[in-house]
């Protein structure tokens, strides 16, 4: 016959069993391939920069990061000579989400040279021109120094300090009978990005790389906050931590969005997030 006291140690055993399996089960699993061939990519770097997780690919291109938090995390994808890719990835309580990329090859490029006296030409578009695009005074930037002073700060409060810079809080609103009334103003969970009359999303790059489009919110000019507003439209800036970041830009409006990053979806304005590099 079993002992009493050996008994409740088998029992809590298999919850502690149960409890691992469980939070081993939540996960983000997915295949990294070349864009043009469908080839697998090998040695690609996943990472979650907000909770500190990463990993990397193997030969067939498969990944798993495992024992992850619920909630909408940020997924950035790199290897060299590639494209750097991200995604919003939803993780459910006791599921595994998927989530595959699909890498562009960068063209390999050799050094110019350069003569004396040459005409100094632009740095690049990516983080390179940085200061570059600093110095032409339009936008905001926040650099480097700017950020690890901010680090732990959320990204919307850092951006009120900005009287350029639009952040809105979208409402919560409770349903009442079949309609759905009763809003309140949204916690600091649920923070975007806007700009313009009536509120208009602004597009948002990762690495030079697309990570949100953007679009109109509320065409009246109101912005009363009334649930039938698109508020999917604005980019949640809670999504990115500051932490994971080396450079900010920031263009509240199109006429100041630079040449090179001026297309269809930059009309509600531009923000470039440039993450650190390890």
């Amino acid at each position: 016959m079993m002992r009493p006291h050996r008994a409740h140690l088998l029992i809590a055993l298999a919850l502690l069993a149960g409890s691992a399996n469980t939070a081993a089960a939540q996960a983000v699993a997915g295949f990294v391939r070349e864009d043009s061939s469908g080839r697998p990519v090998m040695g690609a770097e996943i990472a979650m920069e907000a909770l500190g997780r990463r990993t990397i690919t193997d030969a067939a291109g498969k990944y798993v990061i495992a024992d992850l938090p619920s909630g909408t995390r940020l997924v950035v994808v790199r290897r060299l000579g590639y494209s750097a890719m991200s995604a919003l990835v939803a993780i459910k309580p006791g599921e595994t989400a998927t989530a595959d990329f699909r890498l562009e090859r960068v063209p390999a490029q050799l050094d110019t040279m350069r003569v004396k006296e040459q005409a100094r030409r632009p740095r690049g578009i990516g983080i390179e021109g940085f200061e570059e695009r600093k110095r032409h005074g339009f936008g905001v930037f926040l650099d480097s120094a700017v950020l690890r002073k901010n680090e732990h700060r959320n990204m919307a409060d850092l951006f009120r300090a900005y009287s350029s810079i639009k952040v809105i809080t979208p409402p919560l609103c409770r349903p009442i009978g079949e309609r759905t009334e009763n809003c309140i103003r949204g916690s600091s969970s649920r923070v975007a990005l806007g700009a313009g009359i009536g509120f208009c999303g602004m597009q948002v790059l990762l690495d030079g790389a697309p990570l949100f489009r953007g679009g109109p919110i509320d065409n009246s000019a109101s912005g009363r906050g009334d649930p039938a507003h698109n508020w999917e439209a604005a980019f949640d800036l809670t999504s990115v931590s500051i932490a994971s970041l080396t450079a900010i830009e920031v263009y509240p409006r199109a006429s100041e969005v630079p040449m090179e990053y001026r297309d269809v979806g930059t009309e509600c304005g531009l923000v470039l997030l440039w993450t650190r590099r390890r």
